[in-house]
């Protein structure tokens, strides 16, 4: 079960999205949010050999002050809420965003990260960063993706490898509560389908001794990359979430050659959760 949910607060923004889908978890869970609250202040430092003594201080001051008016922000957020809730603060201005929510993540049971319409490259070394080294499942929730009351439609995008298997058994929480899910399978090479189902097959054994009701999808992605052609079938099937294993290959191939995970987290409209 999800019982400490974090929602990391470290790049400036409040994450209403993120914030509203931790908080309907936490409750279902009987769980609480915690809203961890940091500003990093690793800056260039212009050429100079070292910082004045006055520098470090009054960057502190500052990052303090900055705290202090987010932590403000985010109370009024959630004081109105249902869902049991803290707010963290990072002491450590000298992390950077990613640090600071590593050393949270790793003392929770689900990390909820929000994704804005336009991905920067803070974001994504976040995304990555979080999901590659805290060990903890990652829930990316798009700035304008509806926020249900309870995922009922899950769509699964499986391939039998460790990224995948470990995000199926992160979800299962979510997938016994489902009512609708799909696992997909996608691949362009028809002669394989067979294997591919008996793969499919076994999962699904698997996953109905735990309760979970499934059915298993084959499909080929055609002139689309797999990535788009999970996310068409995502709103082919109006589900609410993709369950997908995340980094199965290397960040370096998926910046230069792109990849089901680099095309989930910039492009999709629907939640995701990824584990690695």
């Amino acid at each position: 079960m999800f019982k400490d949910i974090l929602v990391p607060v470290v790049q400036g923004d409040i994450s209403d999205a993120a914030l509203l889908t931790a908080s309907k978890l936490a409750e279902a869970n009987r769980g609480h949010v915690v809203a961890l609250v940091g500003v990093s202040m690793i800056t260039p430092n212009a050429g100079w050999d070292y910082y004045p003594e006055g520098v470090f201080t009054t960057l502190k001051e500052s990052a303090d002050a900055a705290i202090s008016a987010l932590t403000a922000k985010l109370e009024a957020r959630l004081v109105g809420g249902t869902a049991p809730y803290e707010i963290r603060r990072c002491a450590s201005p000298w992390l950077t965003a990613t640090e600071m929510a590593l050393v949270a993540a790793r003392y929770s049971d689900l990390v909820v990260m929000e994704r804005g319409e336009r991905v920067d490259d803070a974001a994504r070394q976040l995304f990555a960063g979080l999901l590659t080294g805290s060990g903890r499942p990652l829930l990316l929730v798009p700035e304008a993706a509806p926020v249900p009351d309870a995922f009922e439609r899950i769509l699964i995008a499986w391939k039998p490898t460790r990224e995948a298997t470990r995000a199926v058994h992160d979800a299962m929480p979510l997938l016994r509560a489902g009512r609708a899910i799909d696992m997909l399978m996608v691949d362009d090479d028809q002669a394989r389908w067979p294997k591919d189902e008996a793969i499919g097959q076994a999962l699904l054994r698997h996953l109905r001794r735990h309760e979970v009701a499934i059915r298993l999808q084959l499909h080929e992605s055609g002139d689309r990359s797999s990535g788009q052609r999970i996310l068409d079938y995502a709103a082919e099937s109006s589900a609410q979430l993709i369950v997908a294993g995340g980094y199965s290959r290397s960040r370096a191939m998926e910046q230069v050659f792109g990849g089901v995970t680099r095309t989930l987290f910039e492009h999709a409209r629907l939640p995701v959760l990824f584990s690695h």
